[in-house]
C-alpha cells in the first residue's frame, strides 16, 4: 500500500483508492511585472493563461515525475515549450527558486504556500492531479492495512476543508 500522485492516463491494473484531487498553480516571482495581478494565496488567485508567460524562465520537475507529464501537456496546450533554467526532483526546490526570483514554476496546492517572494495564478483549466493510495491487484489487505487506509481517507477528508486543498 503506497501513496502516489498520478493522472488518469497513468493508471494500470493496480487498485487505486482515491484520496483527493489537487490543483496545480502557476507560481511567479513577486518582482515579476505581472505579479500585481496575482495573489499571495493560491486558492484566491485569479485565472491567467499560461501562454502569457511563454518568454519567462521556468523551473521544471524531472521527466520521470507525474508532475512533469502533467505540466508537459499544459505547455503543449498553451502552444509553447518553456525556457527551462533547470530541472529538479523536488517541488519544494521549485518553490524556493520562485521565491528567490529565479523563475516561474507550476506547483501542486500542497506546495503553493503563502510567501513574500511569490504570487500565484490559477490556470483557466484548473488542472489537477489525483492523490491515491495504491495496492497491487489481488493483494491481501489485512486489518492493519485496512485501518491505515481508513486513517488516510480521514486525513484527506480533513484536508479538503483546510487551506491546502480548499476550493482546489
Amino acid at each position: 500500500l503506497g501513496l502516489i500522485t498520478l493522472t488518469e492516463s497513468q493508471k494500470d491494473d493496480n487498485v487505486y483508492h482515491h484520496m483527493a484531487d489537487e490543483e496545480i498553480f502557476l507560481a511567479v516571482p513577486a518582482g515579476h511585472p505581472l505579479a500585481k495581478r496575482g495573489c499571495r494565496e493560491a486558492r484566491k488567485a485569479p485565472d491567467i493563461r499560461l501562454e502569457v508567460f511563454r518568454e519567462e524562465p521556468f523551473i521544471r520537475i524531472f521527466q520521470a515525475s507525474t508532475m512533469y507529464q502533467l505540466t508537459r501537456e499544459l505547455f503543449q496546450q498553451a502552444g509553447f515549450e518553456p525556457r527551462v533554467l533547470f530541472s529538479t526532483g523536488s517541488n519544494i526546490s521549485k518553490f524556493r527558486m520562485v521565491s528567490a526570483g529565479v523563475g516561474c514554476a507550476l506547483l501542486p496546492a500542497v506546495f503553493a504556500l503563502p510567501d513574500e517572494g511569490i504570487v500565484y495564478f490559477r490556470l483557466p483549466e484548473h488542472p489537477r492531479w489525483e492523490i491515491h493510495m495504491c495496492s497491487r491487484k489481488g493483494a491481501y489487505l489485512g486489518a492493519a492495512m485496512k485501518g491505515y487506509l481508513e486513517l488516510c481517507r480521514r486525513y484527506w477528508e480533513d484536508q479538503k476543508g483546510s487551506k491546502t486543498l480548499k476550493n482546489t
